[in-house]
């Protein structure tokens, strides 16, 4: 900091009430005072001279003692490391409580201390500071409170999975008796309605494990993609054959597609997006599954002849409990779990419009070669 620039600084510091101070060398342990001091020094070093040392700039401003220790470190590792400034509390000589803020610097080989004495600036400044921690610790309590809900709601949801269990078994015992065909129809409808809430516990169960911090099972083995397409559409023929919808496949080339998952889970993948579709298509349209393979992946495409989804609900498509397509439809966890499953496989999914009408889901995952 050369001579040149001494008027200016005069006029900065006194205008902005800063305390600018360099360290030198000469005496050791000592800061000289660029420019002009401002006028609120004087309350607590009535004697000032143009070099303070660092014992007296300690005992004078006590809290500066162990902001010290981290500014010298500051100084000496260098680099582009910032020192948070800090804002403290100071009885002057008169008796009177003053803010003040300091902050450590390294401008080129100048070792610089900033000390900023301007109250209402810093009243300011200190409110905002409580304002904002008032906020950090109203949002701590929230999510304290939120979690002890998900946690009562967890454990209901997995009491809920046994007796769910014990009706599936009970139906599926009475479906093999001779019954009349009305009762096997009726029969049916609640083993189907059984088997979605299963699947929906099991969703949930799985979302919580993942916000809990249990991640989702790594990629066990090398499940075929092509077997798994075939067999959740083997399970949902009855309710496309309901709504009248063709259920088609297209795959570029035959044979086993093997890739990075777990057959169960990427089943339920598999029958999260085509039961989207089914459930979206008009009556009596085509639902298409394509897999092809490229640059090492296997690419999934369910594509629907339904409204799509709404711009406004695209970015939050796959998150937790999100709005289903239809204005005021159901909100759910399908989605949220497709997308932590298949990234938790090093894979991707998302959605995009058809270039006329309809939805198409999609994800990728990488191939297994040997």
């Amino acid at each position: 900091m050369d001579e040149q620039s001494a008027p200016f600084l005069q006029q900065f510091c006194h205008s902005q009430d800063f305390l600018i101070l360099v360290r030198i060398t000469e005496p050791a342990d000592s800061y000289r005072i660029v420019g002009q001091a401002p006028k609120w020094l004087s309350l607590y070093l009535p004697a000032l001279e143009q070099t303070i040392s660092e014992s007296i700039l300690s005992s004078t401003f006590p809290f500066l003692e162990n902001f010290l220790i981290d500014a010298k470190l500051l100084w000496l590792l260098g680099g582009d490391e910032q020192l948070e400034p800090a804002i403290w509390t100071e009885v002057d000589l008169e008796g009177t409580e003053r803010l003040l803020q300091v902050s450590a610097h390294l401008v080129g080989a100048e070792q610089v201390l900033f000390l900023e004495g301007n109250q209402r600036l810093l009243r300011d400044r200190q409110l905002l500071f409580q304002q904002a921690r008032q906020g950090e610790l109203a949002h701590m309590r929230f999510a304290h409170a939120s979690q002890k809900r998900d946690i009562l709601f967890h454990c209901i949801v997995h009491d809920l999975a046994t007796p769910l269990s014990t009706l599936m078994g009970c139906l599926q015992l009475l479906a093999s008796e001779d019954l009349s065909p009305r009762v096997k129809d009726l029969l049916q409808v609640g083993l189907r309605a059984a088997a979605k809430q299963e699947a929906l516990v099991h969703d949930v169960l799985d979302v919580f494990r993942a916000d809990f911090g249990e991640e989702t099972p790594a990629a066990s083995h090398a499940p075929d993609l092509t077997s798994c397409i075939q067999e959740t559409l083997r399970l949902l023929a009855p309710k496309a054959a309901w709504r009248k919808l063709s259920l088609r496949v297209e795959q570029d080339g035959t044979g086993p597609v093997l890739v990075l998952g777990e057959r169960s889970r990427l089943e339920r993948v598999l029958g999260n997006l085509i039961d989207n579709a089914i459930r979206h298509a008009p009556m009596s349209s085509v639902v298409l599954v394509s897999l092809r393979t490229e640059s090492g992946c296997a690419y999934v495409t369910v594509d629907d002849e339904g409204p799509g989804v709404p711009s406004e609900l695209i970015d939050s498509l796959f998150d937790k409990f999100a709005r289903d397509r239809r204005s005021g439809g159901k909100v759910g966890l399908g989605l949220y779990f497709c997308k932590m499953t298949i990234e938790r496989w090093k894979g991707s999914i998302g959605y995009c419009a058809l270039p006329v009408v309809g939805a198409r889901f999609w994800f990728r995952l990488p191939l297994v070669t040997s």
